[in-house]
Formats: C-alpha cells, structure tokens, sequence
C-alpha cells in the first residue's frame, strides 16, 4: 500500500520493530501477510510466531504468499518463541548472503503467555499480568539488539483495549503486554 509506505518512510527499515495493534477483526495479521508478500518478492523469508492460532495456509495463499517461504511456529509461551526466534534469525540470515529481507512476526502479543503461568491452575494465578509483562519486556530487551545486528524486519501484532477506570482527561485505549512494547517499537500504527 503506497499510502502505509509513506506513513512509514517507505515500510519497514532493516533492523527495526513495527507494533501493529488495533481492535479484533481490524485486518492487523492482513496488513502483516502483505508486509510479508513484499518480503518475499525481494528474495526474502518470512518467519512467523502464531500465537494467536489464527493464520490459515489458504488465507496467506490467496494473498499471494508463498507457504515454502514462511516458516510457521505454533506456540503461545515467550520464552520458546524468544528461543525460536535467536536460533531462526541466526539460520537465515547465514543461508541468505544477498542481504535478502527476513520479516519476524509475533501474532499476537495479547495471546503470548509466560511459561510461569502456562501450567498453573486458574486459582493460583495471582500477578498473571505482571508475569507476561516482565517476559515480553525480557523478550524485547533481549533479542533486539540480534534483530537489529542481523537486519530483521519486525512486526509486533498486538490488540487494543479500554483501559479500566480511565478519566476523561486520559486516552482510553491501551495495549497489552506491558511498557516494554512501546519503548522498543520504531513504528506504532
């Protein structure tokens, strides 16, 4: 889309972390298959953390995207899509020697979960939030200086919420997954 290219100064630069959030239903995973599709036609790979659960092989094929070119993981816990994350960048990025694009994406944030949390029982969750907080901020704190030394492309999806208990002197939408998000996304649309 020419007009998301130059709201972006011309898509997303090498190395650098777009968090694209809204409300559900709003075409965030569909606005991240095109960023993909453009990987693809430059040469590139796309790598995909499906945490959500929700992208479709005949959704993607019939946005143009080539399904040997992305690579598909299924699991909802940061610390294995961080592991996944360091060991696929460092793959890729030593089979494609032409400086080809490799675009990360993180489908959602609000549907990640920490390990600590994902085998407790419902009643003894106590700082659930907290928890994933702190994960995705040691996520983000921790592979962004490989993503920008490796030169990948990042497409963080997250949702947008109404904030409880938000004056009216204050916006009322806010995004899961801690501060950490916002301090390390260049772009947020």
């Amino acid at each position: 889309f020419l007009a998301v290219n130059y709201q972006f100064g011309g898509g997303i630069p090498y190395g650098k972390i777009l968090e694209l959030f809204g409300t559900e239903s709003g075409g965030k995973t569909l606005l991240a298959m095109d960023f993909a599709y453009a990987a693809q036609q430059l040469g590139g790979i796309v790598i995909w953390a499906d945490a959500e659960k929700s992208f479709t092989k005949q959704w993607a094929e019939l946005n143009g995207l080539d399904m040997e070119l992305i690579h598909l993981y299924k699991e909802n816990t940061i610390e294995s899509i961080s592991d996944w994350v360091r060991e696929s960048v460092y793959f890729w990025r030593s089979q494609l020697t032409k400086n080809q694009p490799i675009l990360l994406v993180v489908d959602s944030l609000a549907a990640l979960e920490c390990e600590a949390n994902q085998n407790e029982s419902q009643s003894d969750r106590k700082a659930e939030m907290g928890n994933r907080a702190k994960a995705i901020g040691t996520f983000l704190r921790g592979r962004n200086p490989l993503l920008d030394e490796l030169g990948i492309c990042t497409i963080l999806v997250n949702q947008l919420r109404s904030k409880v208990g938000a004056s009216k002197f204050e916006d009322p939408d806010t995004t899961p997954g801690g501060e950490a998000t916002k301090f390390f996304a260049d772009i947020r649309a």
